[in-house]
């Protein structure tokens, strides 16, 4: 397991894109930031600290990398 990927999910929250965590290292995020969801602006922080942001989705009935954040 790589500890320095953290994966979101895309979620539409009345009409507004929400990116939830998807695994233990983006859960620690919103952890730390008291929070549920990550803005665009925490991507960005999490970056500089040396994680990749892969953004992952539901297809059908598995989940499949999207891109990199």
């Amino acid at each position: 397991m790589q500890t320095n990927i953290v994966k979101v999910i895309e979620k539409n929250v009345y009409g507004t894109p929400k990116l939830y965590p998807f695994n233990e290292e983006a859960q620690l995020f919103t952890q730390f930031l008291q929070r549920t969801t990550l803005t665009l602006r925490d991507i960005t922080y999490i970056k500089k600290l040396g994680f990749k942001v892969i953004q992952v989705m539901y297809n059908g009935d598995i989940y499949v990398q999207v891109k990199e954040l």
